[in-house]
């Protein structure tokens, strides 16, 4: 169920950082793969790490077994080597490998690995109402913060290609990396419904799939999508949007949102060219809707990706 971990490191050099654990000296390596607490928008992601031989919490909790932190965003933090305890004020969890722990703001906690153990982790902090209406039974849930996902070897990977692509892009995430969490939580979701129902994870990526196929600036017909896959349109909305959080309509929009990010980083086409290629029925129609989902103005998410790269290549 394991892989080449090392393979699979990032491509940077780690941070030694020292504890005393167990009542010895102890290293652990850290990556910090991406930090932008600014970043704007509706949802966001803040910071990412990844921890090898890690002790999580252990010294602040052999110092005081009631430690508990309290965080003001969410965190998924995926174990994928070694075994430990999860505690919050409903008491405490067993954590192995292939285990994430979900974190919610608000809720105090501490996680580490068994005495005289450590534990490898790749972590993500991410905020904002776009991820609010993930949270209930069934889905994120602060009932069940610890739920498992195998083969760990894939759910890494999954992990490693929604923070890289940030990493890469000068720590600054976008709407496209929003919309890869958002897909990365309704999977995990997905693969955490009884096994009678795993099907709904296969479901769902056809539809994606399908919907992703149709050509930029094209019309969507629901109704004709619906049918090929045996459905009204309205019991394939509901269906969508139970697994997503999103109705079809939306997973679209943002889709052209996301291409819309593209051609403003790498183009010099101007915004009323832009939002005629995408369909959009005005300009002012698409700066609104690309305000929405992004939380600024086409022009200023343009000169604020130019900076950036101007500063990376300086």
């Amino acid at each position: 169920m394991g892989c080449d971990m090392k393979a699979s490191e990032p491509n940077m050099e780690p941070q030694e950082q020292l504890a005393i654990v167990g009542g010895r000296q102890s290293v652990r390596r850290y990556w910090l793969l991406f930090d932008s607490p600014l970043a704007p928008g509706p949802g966001c992601l803040v910071r990412s790490s990844r921890i090898g031989d890690s002790w999580g919490m252990r010294p602040r909790l052999e110092q005081d077994p009631t430690f508990r932190r309290t965080l003001q965003c969410y965190s998924l933090v995926y174990v994928y080597r070694g075994n430990g305890t999860y505690y919050d004020t409903r008491g405490s969890r067993p954590v192995r490998s292939g285990d994430v722990i979900c974190l919610f703001p608000g809720v105090a906690h501490a996680y580490g690995p068994d005495a005289d153990e450590r534990w490898d982790e790749i972590n993500v902090e991410f905020s904002g109402p776009a991820f609010d209406a993930w949270c209930g039974p069934g889905m994120l849930d602060p009932d069940e913060p610890v739920r498992h996902l195998e083969p760990v070897g894939y759910w890494l990977s999954r992990f490693n290609e929604l923070v890289g692509s940030v990493s890469r892009a000068h720590g600054m995430p976008t709407l496209r990396d929003t919309g890869k969490l958002l897909e990365l939580i309704a999977h995990m979701i997905a693969d955490w419904q009884p096994a009678a129902d795993k099907s709904a994870t296969r479901w769902l990526e056809e539809v994606e799939a399908r919907l992703d196929e149709i050509p930029i600036g094209r019309e969507v017909g629901f109704e004709k999508v619906a049918a090929a896959f045996d459905l009204g349109e309205q019991a394939f909305r509901k269906k969508f949007k139970r697994l997503t959080g999103i109705t079809p309509a939306q997973y679209r929009a943002r889709r052209l949102i996301e291409q819309a990010c593209l051609m403003l980083e790498q183009t010099d086409e101007t915004c009323r060219a832009i939002s005629r290629r995408l369909g959009f029925e005005s300009e002012f129609y698409f700066s609104r809707r690309f305000k929405q989902l992004i939380g600024t103005s086409p022009r200023d998410y343009r000169q604020r990706t130019a900076t950036l790269a101007g500063k990376e290549r300086a």
